[in-house]
């Protein structure tokens, strides 16, 4: 569960697999969905090299380089990066679950119909890459419940979803792929591109 050491200078070359690409450097999972590749923890990863489903999207040869180029410039920079992160923690990693401005706004509205409820939040087995996650709204708050509030919002977690997701960020995203609630979880050594998913 815990994210493997990334090499000061990326090596992503163009023959990889996009599953062996997104386990070493998970970083770079949002730099390749802007790119078009969207299931990067589906089962064609696993056998489609970065080279081949950049091709399947219509680029040509330069422009798969620039990706390419792209990709490793966001992997070297968040390598460089991280030293410096883990000298001097953030709030974010040090709360169980960081929630944004925007996604307490989403929450309070959805929360008008049922203003008696929280969310919940669970890590539950399943998924194409190991665990996702399942949000619902729930009045009841268990023994071993860890509560984050924020802006008025409440957010439940049981204990062993609060160990799994430790220093998330809960965010809400509106764009052409869809709207919804995404956690991005510094625990996870890869993740599918639906966001959903994660091992």
């Amino acid at each position: 569960m815990v994210s493997k050491t990334k090499l000061v200078t990326a090596q992503i070359t163009p023959d990889m697999t996009i599953s062996t690409v997104v386990e070493t450097y998970p970083e770079v999972i949002e730099t390749l969905m802007s790119f078009g590749v969207h299931c990067v923890g589906c089962c064609v990863a696993g056998m489609e090299s970065l080279h081949d489903g950049f091709a399947s999207h219509g680029m040509d040869e330069q422009a798969i380089d620039a990706c390419i180029k792209k990709l490793n410039e966001v992997a070297s920079s968040h390598a460089r990066d991280a030293p410096a992160k883990s000298a001097r923690a953030t709030p974010q990693e040090t709360e169980v679950l960081h929630i944004t401005k925007e996604a307490a706004i989403k929450a309070k509205e959805i929360l008008k119909e049922k203003p008696d409820h929280a969310f919940r939040i669970r890590v539950v087995p399943g998924g194409c890459s190991g665990y996702t996650y399942a949000m619902a709204l729930d009045k009841n708050v268990h023994k071993d419940d860890v509560v984050v509030e924020k802006d008025g919002v409440k957010v439940l977690l049981d204990s062993e979803t609060a160990k799994m997701i430790h220093g998330s960020k809960m965010e809400y995203i509106d764009s052409l792929q869809g709207a919804g609630f995404k956690l991005s979880n510094p625990n996870a050594t890869k993740s599918c591109g639906c966001g959903k998913s994660f091992g």
